[in-house]
């Protein structure tokens, strides 16, 4: 299951050994059903000026809201000099999980970070309609909100937002559905409480003393998130743990913002224009910051085009995201939309590596799979997913779309043609028509959510029944200690036993409270939304 003989083969004399059989076997059965290629007319396909164009004109449209009472006002609006962008992606009515996540992460960065870290607030959606959308509209301080009439894609929203409407040097990716794990669910370290204005100061600090990844490749994002690359990525690729020592926060974030330019042409070193900063005094917050760096490995040594760049809860250097240049899959291109984030993780790792860094101060908290080791977001509205996952079924379906426009996508299908001795059929002009056709995509993406929902309902109904029982059983311990009975609590329960009125209480209101929130139950979704199996459901349980 492995491309070890990859580059060796695409680069000898069409010979094929053995192990190149068995993985071609295992590519026709798995990965290539019916291999396709993309000629050169679909680089006329694929404008990127006109993708510009058409973006700086959407941009135009949009607009600050401005909403009399807000749910949670922010100390400074409209931030004129942030450090960091805020960056949301919404689509197909899902603005009841949006709703969630913008005020979760508005309270976050009001209530838990820094006060000098600075922050402004960019959103798309897309095609959801006047009435989801405004209620959004009504309610957040939001500098660059932009509504679109119909359902552009992954690719154009995510465009807009890291070239057009985000103005900050830092990008933070939630879409609508990344929330901050707060009390509820997550201890609030003070790791986990400044993550955003760690992970910058970390970004700073590295490349200011020049530390890369083991090939060179610049560390230009952290992943604020739970991840599995330790299930595919191997040393180098997966450094060890390493610290950056002292590294003064507000003094890294004061750097950044003394780089940019102000409104007068002047410099902006030691100024607090625009910030709810009163004071130029630092106040010294120096960290030891644990850190690992993760890097893609391009050459697939384990099959996967994954680790360096993900859509959720991926901080980054913005105009690093803009070197990689705009995701493909927009209205008009003529690129399989299934393929637009495979692509663009591809592309991106070519040139970066990200980090994940630790947030707690136990050193042997090491998992980057474990959210609390490295998790400052998670992924909420399990069971409700937008687009295919997978491009089995569709139309010129290529795993090759993942390296178009990057050296190794000629050298798969020369891989491809010399392991099989037949020629690699090209997506015919029908074909590339349709996958140009947004109203194909809405169809496409219309039935998969239909689909979803209804293999999805008995799950959906499972869980709601968990937190109903949930707060019913919440609400009975509540009910004991109100009359005074928690040694019956004690006697009955054997988990209470020797614990204090005050914490059973404490754990009855949380349990509550967790029923009553968005965050996940165990044992029901994954962290990419989909059903997890029941061995994986035993082991929560």
């Amino acid at each position: 299951k492995s491309f070890k003989q990859f580059n060796r083969t695409v680069n000898s004399a069409g010979m094929i050994t053995f192990r190149s059989a068995i993985l071609l076997l295992w590519l026709l059965n798995h990965i290539i059903p019916g291999v396709y290629a993309i000629d050169e007319s679909t680089s006329r396909r694929l404008d990127d000026d006109k993708s510009a164009s058409s973006r700086m004109m959407s941009s135009l449209g949009a607009k600050m809201t401005t909403p009399s009472d807000p749910l949670i006002r922010r100390s400074n609006y409209p931030e004129k000099q942030p450090h960091i962008c805020l960056a949301f992606l919404s689509c197909c009515g899902r603005t009841d999980l949006l709703n969630f996540t913008i005020a979760g992460a508005i309270r976050h960065m009001e209530e838990d970070e820094p006060v000098f870290l600075r922050y402004e607030i960019a959103w798309v959606d897309n095609g959801s309609g006047k009435d989801a959308t405004s209620a959004i509209s009504n309610s957040y301080q939001i500098e660059n909100a932009l509504i679109l009439p119909s359902n552009s894609g992954l690719a154009y929203g995510m465009n807009l937002l890291i070239n057009n409407l985000c103005k900050a040097p830092y990008i933070l990716l939630l879409e609508e559905d990344w929330l901050y794990l707060d009390e509820v669910v997550a201890k609030q370290t003070e790791e986990r409480k400044r993550s955003i204005a760690t992970s910058i100061a970390l970004l700073e600090s590295m490349e200011k003393n020049e530390v890369s990844a083991f090939d060179g490749r610049e560390v230009s994002g952290v992943f604020l998130r739970e991840e599995t690359y330790t299930s595919f990525l191997q040393w180098p690729h997966e450094n060890l743990w390493e610290t950056a020592g002292n590294v003064n926060i507000e003094h890294e974030l004061k750097q950044l913002g003394a780089e940019e330019p102000s409104c007068d042409g002047g410099s902006n070193v030691g100024s607090n224009v625009g910030s709810n900063v009163e004071s130029n005094v630092e106040s010294n917050m120096v960290a030891d910051i644990d850190y690992r760096i993760y890097c893609s490995d391009p050459s697939l040594q384990k099959s996967h085009i994954w680790g360096s760049y993900t859509n959720g809860a991926g901080l980054y250097k913005r105009n690093s995201l803009k070197r990689v240049g705009r995701m493909y899959g927009e209205p008009g291109d003529a690129f399989h939309d299934r393929y637009t984030e495979g692509n663009y993780a591809y592309r991106a790792g070519l040139k970066f590596c990200h980090a994940s860094i630790r947030l707690t101060k136990d050193v042997t908290c090491n998992s980057i799979s474990n959210v609390d080791c490295t998790g400052a977001f998670h992924h909420i509205g399990g069971g409700r997913g937008t687009r295919p996952m997978t491009a089995h079924g569709s139309v010129c379906e290529d795993f090759g779309w993942n390296f178009y426009r990057t050296p190794m996508y000629n050298r798969y299908h020369k891989f491809v043609e010399a392991s099989t001795g037949t020629a690699v059929k090209k997506c015919s002009r029908e074909e590339l028509k349709e996958l140009q056709d947004r109203k194909f995509r809405d169809k496409d993406s219309e039935r998969y959510r239909r689909e979803v929902k209804e293999s999805n309902t008995e799950v959906f109904q499972r869980e709601e029944k968990q937190r109903d029982d949930m707060r019913r059983e919440a609400r009975l311990v509540l009910q004991y200690l109100d009359a005074g009975r928690s040694e019956a609590l004690r006697a009955q329960v054997s988990w209470m036993a020797g614990k204090s009125e005050e914490t059973i209480r404490a754990m009855a209101t949380r349990m509550i409270k967790l029923a009553d929130s968005p965050h996940p139950l165990a044992g029901f979704w994954d962290s990419h939304g989909r059903i997890v199996s029941n061995r994986e459901t035993a082991q929560h349980d």
